[in-house]
């Protein structure tokens, strides 16, 4: 996806949430599997930490026990109720890399949609929203 794509759908997405046209019950946040398919989640909300080549060979190498503990006040913070692991890729000359997310479950009482605002004000810059209103959310960079 282009950038000015990306720019024009965070900005359609900013003004639907902000004048309440995109409500809790519209949105059902995706994420990919191995296979690049999406499995549906409702409720869901992914996050990808992305980190420098070397922290994420060394994640990649953590079980999802050892992440949990490691990243404990963020899963706190954010009642995370799962993280799992994506299919590993290979980066030419460097390590093999793995996507770690981090998936938390929230409902409309826990305010979904203030939730995404915040997302978007932190550096979010990627999604996908195909008719049925899916909304996948990555992170672009993971400040140290």
């Amino acid at each position: 996806m282009k950038d000015e794509q990306v720019r024009g759908l965070l900005a359609t997405l900013r003004r639907q949430i902000k004048s309440s046209e995109l409500t809790v019950s519209d949105l059902t946040v995706s994420r990919s599997n191995e296979n690049g398919d999406y499995s549906k989640k409702e409720g869901f909300i992914s996050i990808r930490l992305d980190m420098e080549p070397l922290r994420i060979w060394e994640i990649s190498k953590t079980s999802v026990a050892q992440l949990q503990e490691e990243f404990k006040e963020v899963l706190d913070a954010y009642a995370v109720k799962e993280v799992i692991e994506t299919k590993k890729t290979k980066a030419p000359g460097i390590y093999n890399l793995s996507d770690v997310y981090l998936m938390f479950e929230v409902s409309p009482s826990e305010g979904l949609n203030e939730l995404f605002l915040q997302a978007l004000e932190e550096g979010f810059w990627s999604f996908n929203m195909p008719n049925q209103k899916q909304v996948e959310l990555i992170q672009a960079k993971q400040n140290d």
